[in-house]
């Protein structure tokens, strides 16, 4: 299966009944390299947003069950390789997914390594708490 469709698969079924819980402000896809090729995803979604502060990705107040059932794969790659894709993947679900409406409906959604800095993939300038 390909990257992308594992991705919209496993966002689908994250996002089946189409809506968000009422305090989530903000959704954040943290990606963890596993070691020897192995990555994962999580989504998360927090209680505030920032465009000039990344720590708002901390603020986690969900894990969707993510944090126990990760997106898994397997490439051989960096993990700027990684990241370029999940941005690109991402941005293809925000764009065209089944439940894209869903994700838009926060002040915004980041992805990057949890110890690294947050690409910001959609924003709602109108929601932003920072």
């Amino acid at each position: 299966m390909n990257r992308y469709k594992a991705t919209q698969e496993w966002l689908n079924t994250l996002l089946g009944d189409g809506q968000l819980p009422s305090n989530v402000v903000a959704i954040g896809f943290n990606l963890y390299d596993k070691g020897q090729d192995s990555w994962t995803m999580e989504m998360v979604g927090t209680g505030r947003f920032s465009l000039d502060d990344d720590s708002w990705l901390s603020d986690e107040i969900i894990d969707f069950g993510t944090r126990q059932y990760p997106l898994v794969w397997e490439q051989a790659s960096d993990w700027k390789t990684i990241l370029a894709e999940a941005v690109l993947h991402l941005k293809e679900y925000l764009d065209h997914g089944k439940h894209a409406h869903c994700l838009k409906t926060v002040a915004g959604v980041g992805v990057g390594f949890a110890d690294g800095d947050i690409e910001i993939l959609y924003t709602s300038p109108q929601r932003e708490n920072g």
